[in-house]
């Protein structure tokens, strides 16, 4: 996601190939609040044995530390 671009960044769709589309104006505050949460609970999940997932060697650069 692109908070200053208004935008969110689609990669490896079906078809193999990725694109950008718009984020709505009245998401942004809401998606910014959910990932600040998502970046406190992860560490508590990941402490308590949940919040593990394989992905291969994809990070998503929005959850990126």
């Amino acid at each position: 996601m692109d908070f200053a671009q208004w935008q969110i960044g689609i990669r490896d769709t079906k078809g193999h190939e990725s694109r950008v589309t718009m984020l709505p104006l009245c998401l942004v505050e809401p998606l910014r609040h959910q990932l600040e949460q998502a970046r406190r609970l992860h560490p508590q999940d990941l402490e308590a044995g949940y919040g593990s997932v394989y992905n291969g060697s994809y990070t998503p650069r929005g959850l990126a530390a």
